[in-house]
């Protein structure tokens, strides 16, 4: 079933407030709460936050009406036959177990989280030798990201990841140990803040993904597994780098990080403490809602989910990553 462009135009609405009803009153559907006031059509995608409890006559009526509801405690969707989740949800099935289309997304998506690596080699300090080297590579690398197999399509990422970060060893000032990306845990006090940064990006998408009513265990690059939102993983790959890479690297190259101050290290295993954390949170927040003529980066995420979702449903003929400009 197609949906056409502009019936996404706006995808969601959301409320916030405690103590909320959602209930029916003179045909509309009225949310009121301690301080708030929403009042929504029964056909709206309503995006409930807080605490409150929810109308049968409301539920009823929306459902009548081809709406929905997601209580985001929890991630409670308002589900019934044909409605917009499941028509998403069926699409979404089409489109993952696609061999042809789900290597074209993973391929596209792979490409373009390489070229924003290129790009944020060219806005950093790199040395040019070491620089023009590494892009070169990368760039060879990008030639090879095509085909079916997803494994060969990881290995090649996992290479152009390396020469990155190899390239990313000559711009963390040394003090800070880093020799290469480790996770899982992280073994040095670069690694720990991309760690947690790359967390708050994962939360951040799979709250959007969950509110444009897309499930986000189907994805195309990473393998699907139990509960796991790979999907936010597939779309975290695109803003990565501009993202937590651009917030979290300043707080290195200008010392801004203490080594005794925002760390605690168990073992082997370095992790932020409550202030690092606070500080890698607060760059990573000003990034995200940081407005380029008139976007910010928050807002490019809701139009990748879009785009997204646009695409499984056959409104679009590709779908187009985000690359950093």
């Amino acid at each position: 079933m197609s949906l056409r462009f502009s019936r996404w135009r706006s995808i969601y609405r959301e409320f916030c407030d405690w103590g909320y009803i959602l209930a029916l009153r003179d045909g509309e559907i009225v949310a009121k709460g301690q301080v708030e006031v929403g009042k929504f059509r029964p056909k709206d995608r309503i995006v409930l936050s807080g605490s409150g409890s929810i109308g049968v006559d409301a539920v009823a009526d929306i459902v009548g009406a081809g709406g929905s509801i997601l209580v985001e405690k929890g991630s409670i969707q308002l589900d019934y036959f044909n409605s917009r989740f499941s028509r998403n949800l069926l699409a979404q099935l089409a489109s993952v177990e696609d061999p042809e289309v789900r290597s074209r997304v993973a391929s596209s998506i792979l490409e373009a989280a390489a070229y924003n690596k290129i790009r944020v080699l060219e806005i950093l300090e790199v040395p040019e030798d070491v620089r023009s080297r590494i892009i070169e590579e990368i760039k060879g690398l990008i030639s090879m990201l095509e085909g079916t197999v997803l494994s060969r399509l990881m290995g090649i990422e996992a290479r152009i990841t390396k020469l990155y970060f190899e390239a990313l060893r000559h711009v963390i000032p040394a003090e800070y140990g880093f020799k290469a990306r480790t996770r899982r845990p992280p073994k040095d006090y670069f690694s720990a803040a991309l760690s947690y940064g790359n967390m708050l990006l994962y939360r951040h998408i799979l709250r959007e993904i969950l509110r444009f009513g897309l499930d986000p265990r189907l994805s195309y690059l990473h393998i699907p597994y139990r509960y796991r939102p790979s999907l936010a993983l597939d779309i975290a790959e695109e803003f990565r780098q501009a993202i937590v890479d651009l917030a979290v690297i300043p707080l290195y190259t200008s010392r801004s990080m203490s080594i005794k101050g925002d760390f605690q290290v168990f073992g082997s295993s370095i992790y932020l403490n409550k202030r690092g954390n606070f500080k890698v949170r607060r760059s990573f927040h000003h990034r995200m809602n940081l407005k380029v003529e008139g976007r910010s980066l928050a807002d490019a995420i809701r139009g990748q989910i879009r785009k997204l979702l646009e695409f499984i449903h056959g409104d679009r003929s590709e779908y187009t990553p985000f690359r950093i400009q």
